[in-house]
């Protein structure tokens, strides 16, 4: 409904880019989140659960009903690609074709939960700063990691996430979510002048702001100052002043053995350290990439079971034995591992955090 909304604001004050920005976000969200999330559900047989059935069934409905909506909201940016998801999805009562439906209005949207869809915000939201934080620590998204600390800028958004941490977890690839409101233990601040926009407003007091700001005992009360109040009193030359929080940059610096983002949601910070036993995770799940893939140009069907063949160094052949039961098997669909490769199976070779290895599959007829 927001997006039907935004996008018939902008196209009545004849404001075609904001709308097609709308329009972006939207399938972005779609395809990058909902449809990557529901995956499981799309995939999941039909059981005669009826509870699990429904779910299935739930999950396409509501993407059939979310592709509906932007072929039509589409219609006036790409006619023609509007035209053919129509003829794809319409039913025997719709307009034989899509320029001759209604534009969508929001009252069109018979379904909205609001504080849902604000909860899932803020959610991918803290999802987006750790992968930040991932990036900035240069951690792979298939390692493991220990923990993620949240402090969050509202501490009412605290139960909203709780009701999520599995999501969450599973998201950031971590082991637990703690939430806490020490931030200097993880990370510390740095508090610098934005010249581009002091220069003109001190003039002569601008190049003494710099050390002025570099002398500040304690940085995050700074920080925590200029966001509750809008405004940060610094004494320069003798002079006092106050900065605003487009006058300042606020640098975050993470601790070491972490890495962190903030945003508006607050700071996310990841756990660096590794151990024996997320190193080997991360290592399983590499390979298991490399298996997707196998079976992807294979084109096997997504419920289709195989044989994995390894070939490969006496350390690793046993790490990878170790977590078949645990992993692999679930995960590929793999019955049985074997050393050898058979004579005429095509092979491919594979490096796995510096382990070459030699892989093939077979599907079980």
């Amino acid at each position: 409904r927001g997006a039907v909304s935004s996008v018939r604001a902008s196209m009545d004050q004849f404001e075609n880019y904001p709308a097609a920005q709308t329009l972006n976000e939207f399938v972005e969200s779609l395809s990058n989140w909902y449809v990557r999330r529901s995956r499981d559900r799309f995939w999941r047989p039909l059981t005669g659960d009826a509870a699990q059935d429904q779910d299935k069934w739930d999950a396409y409905h509501t993407l059939y009903g979310c592709l509906r909506v932007i072929s039509h909201l589409i219609a006036p940016f790409t006619p023609f690609f509007a035209e053919t998801m129509h003829q794809i999805l319409r039913i025997p009562q719709d307009p034989i074709s899509i320029h001759l439906c209604d534009y969508p209005t929001p009252e069109d949207i018979r379904y909205q939960n609001e504080a849902l869809s604000q909860e899932m915000n803020l959610v991918r939201e803290v999802v987006s700063l750790g992968r930040a934080a991932r990036s900035g620590g240069k951690l792979k998204v298939r390692q493991p990691l220990a923990q993620v600390e949240i402090i969050l800028a509202r501490m009412q958004d605290e139960p909203a996430l709780k009701r999520h941490i599995d999501l969450i977890l599973e998201e950031l690839n971590v082991k637990t979510v703690e939430f806490t409101t020490d931030a200097d233990h993880y990370v510390s601040y740095k508090v610098a002048p934005n010249f581009a926009v002091i220069g003109k407003k001190f003039r002569g007091l601008a190049q003494a702001i710099k050390p002025a700001l570099a002398s500040l005992s304690d940085p995050a009360a700074a920080r925590n100052t200029l966001l509750a109040t809008g405004r940060l009193p610094l004494i320069v030359s003798g002079e006092t002043i106050e900065l605003t929080p487009d006058e300042v940059e606020i640098r975050l610096e993470a601790k070491p053995g972490w890495s962190a983002a903030q945003g508006r949601a607050g700071v996310v910070v990841l756990s660096t350290e590794i151990s024996d036993s997320l190193r080997e995770e991360g290592l399983i799940r590499e390979l298991i990439h490399h298996i997707q893939g196998l079976r992807r140009e294979h084109d096997l069907a997504y419920q289709a079971r195989i044989t994995l063949y390894l070939e490969a160094g006496g350390e690793f052949t046993a790490t990878v034995r170790k977590h078949f039961d645990s992993m692999i098997r679930g995960e590929c669909l793999a019955d049985a591992m074997e050393a050898a490769i058979p004579t005429g199976t095509a092979a491919t070779d594979v490096e796995v955090e510096g382990h070459a290895a030699k892989l093939a599959i077979m599907a079980i007829r």
